[in-house]
């Protein structure tokens, strides 16, 4: 059949050639003409040659084309079917009542991971999963307790070596999710990991021994601490590095042990602790260098317990402390810098406790006690130093804490500025100078106290002035 098309179109086309000549009259051929018939039926029929050759080409392509992929999907169907295999007898292994079993179906369950992209996320949620299951963490003896736990810290391992890996490795877990909400950490090391993916410790419970996030790098994603609990553990994120994306401690609280952020670099992510609640043990900020990005602990709670920011460096971002309540935590600046950026304590209370500048250097920014309340507690300026910062204490209600200002310097351009602070009792006290320094602006005269005019109340001033006051309203 396909001759006799060739032959056909051949035919056809010779004849459109000599420009369709009537046949049935045709009386007499020249050699010319019979020279020129061969020439056209040699050049189509090569032509033709060469379509039929492409045609026979393309079909064998199409064929074995059509064989690789059957081939392929019945690879892929074998494949898929191995894997299943893989992470049902794995997924048995991990639900076993053995220590040493479940071990070898978490190795199992992790080495799937690594094989099988398509799959990965689904094995590192199974992992999650395990450490999101109920856990008696209370200590013991007994070998259920010992086995559990050292399950749970070969899990946290893995995961941890995984997003450690470049992530350029093909087996690297970066950029996947990770949930571990409600989970209890009893231990664990996370150090040098990348959170890059999005990342839930919201609600877990930290108890005992140490968790290090020690150097951990918090990037792009999304890592959430929200409503976790610290009971007793030591939390560590020293030398750890806030690129960017979001990390939330808000609503969490700390009742006992030590969450460190000493060393960290805070330096373009968003980090929240808006709600936490301090009411006991230590968060630490000591020498951590705040760069970039906000920094929010609004409406912090502060109960009990330590907050330091000891030898810190404010380099550029935004801190807010605003909306704070501080009713009986100690809170130190000691040693820290001020150079860039703003610490903002607006409409924050002070009740109990103490909150201490010692030594601080205010080199350039701005802090804001803007509508701050001092009704108690107290809060020293002790051997500052006022260079370029701007202190603000607009409409600052000075009601019953203690604000002193001593032995504090100031040169350059910084200012410390009270022209607007409502003074009602218990003013801040400052050194016994004959008038003010420049950088320090104080309120007009005011009556506030014996119902006279009484100058800005500097440190030799203060028990006349209170007692006159005290006097005037008996």
């Amino acid at each position: 059949m396909g001759g006799v098309a060739v032959f056909g179109i051949a035919a056809l086309s010779l004849w459109m050639g000599l420009n369709r000549p009537d046949l049935a009259n045709v009386q007499t051929w020249e050699a010319k003409d019979s020279l020129d018939l061969v020439r056209i039926a040699l050049v189509v029929t090569g032509g033709l040659g060469g379509v039929v050759a492409l045609v026979v080409a393309y079909r064998k392509q199409r064929v074995a084309e059509d064989a690789n992929r059957r081939e392929e999907e019945a690879s892929r169907r074998d494949e898929a079917k191995l894997y299943n295999e893989r992470f049902i007898a794995a997924s048995q292994l991990i639900g076993h009542d053995s220590a040493m079993v479940r071990m070898t179906g978490i190795q199992a369950m992790a080495g799937l991971a690594d094989d099988w992209l398509a799959g990965r996320q689904t094995c590192i949620n199974v992992l999650c999963s395990y450490l999101r299951m109920p856990y008696d963490h209370i200590p013991g003896d007994h070998d259920l307790v010992r086995g559990e736990r050292e399950v749970r810290l070969i899990i946290i391992g893995i995961i941890s070596e995984h997003l450690r890996r470049d992530s350029a490795d093909s087996k690297s877990w970066r950029g996947y999710d990770l949930d571990f909400s409600g989970a209890v950490f009893d231990g664990g090391d996370f150090s040098g990991a990348h959170f890059e993916g999005v990342t839930s410790f919201h609600g877990a419970l930290f108890v005992r021994s140490e968790v290090s996030f020690v150097g951990a790098t918090f990037s792009h994603g999304t890592t959430s601490f929200i409503e976790a609990e610290f009971s007793g553990s030591r939390v560590r994120f020293e030398d750890s590095s806030f690129v960017s994306g979001g990390v939330y401690f808000g609503r969490a609280t700390l009742s006992k042990g030590r969450v460190s952020f000493s060393g960290a670099k805070f330096n373009g992510a968003a980090v929240g602790f808006s709600g936490f609640l301090l009411s006991g043990g230590t968060l630490s900020f000591g020498s951590a260098k705040f760069t970039a990005g906000p920094i929010t602990l609004s409406g912090v709670r502060l109960e009990a317990g330590e907050l330091t920011f000891w030898e810190s460096k404010f380099m550029g971002a935004m801190v807010s402390l605003s909306g704070a309540r501080f009713a009986g935590a100690n809170v130190s600046f000691v040693g820290a810098e001020v150079s860039d950026g703003v610490i903002n304590f607006s409409m924050a209370g002070l009740t109990n406790g103490v909150i201490r500048f010692g030594h601080t250097a205010f080199l350039g920014g701005e802090v804001k006690f803007s509508e701050m309340r001092f009704n108690g507690g107290e809060m020293v300026f002790s051997d500052a130093r006022f260079d370029s910062s701007s202190l603000s204490f607009d409409r600052a209600v000075f009601q019953g804490s203690t604000v002193t200002f001593t032995d504090t310097e100031f040169t350059g351009g910084g200012i410390v500025d009270l022209s607007r602070a409502v003074v009602r009792k218990c003013p801040p006290v400052f050194d016994s100078w004959i008038e003010p320094p420049r950088g320090l602006i104080m309120p007009p005269p005011m009556k506030d106290f014996a119902g006279t005019e009484t100058p800005p109340v500097f440190a030799e001033q203060v028990s006349e002035a209170i007692a006159a006051a005290d006097a005037s309203e008996s």
